[in-house]
């Protein structure tokens, strides 16, 4: 099972750290959030196998996106001209933060699971 938890952050407040209050900053932030969600849920995090956190600055740094931003390309009128994940390659899937209307971090999550479902369960129609 996954679980992702989300809370607001501001990039100016990430960037103007160096290196080592950087990674400290990062990891309290995680340890507070697990901690936070454990109380809130009783869900055993403690027991995750593998845990991981990104900041605006990560955010940016994989997507380009304007101070971290996680929303992604900005929504037009054009809208319904995108790809839905599709391509004219056979068999490539299209997937990542821009892939359908909406875009960033949700986007890219969601369009993982629908590439899964496609190769896993090819006549369901996604």
């Amino acid at each position: 099972s996954s679980v992702v938890i989300a809370t607001k952050s501001e990039y100016k407040d990430w960037v103007k750290l160096n290196d080592k209050e950087y990674k400290d900053q990062k990891e309290r932030f995680q340890k507070n959030l697990i901690s936070k969600a454990a109380s809130l849920t009783g869900l055993p995090f403690h027991k995750s196998e593998i845990t991981f956190s990104a900041t605006p600055l990560t955010l940016k740094y994989y997507s380009g996106n304007i101070n971290g931003g996680i929303l992604g390309l900005e929504p037009s009128i054009n809208y319904r001209d995108r790809f839905y994940f599709t391509s004219e390659i056979k068999n490539l899937i299209l997937t990542g933060a821009d892939s359908s209307l909406g875009g960033g971090f949700n986007a890219a999550m969601y369009s993982g699971i629908i590439a899964a479902k496609k190769i896993l369960m090819p006549g369901l129609g996604y």
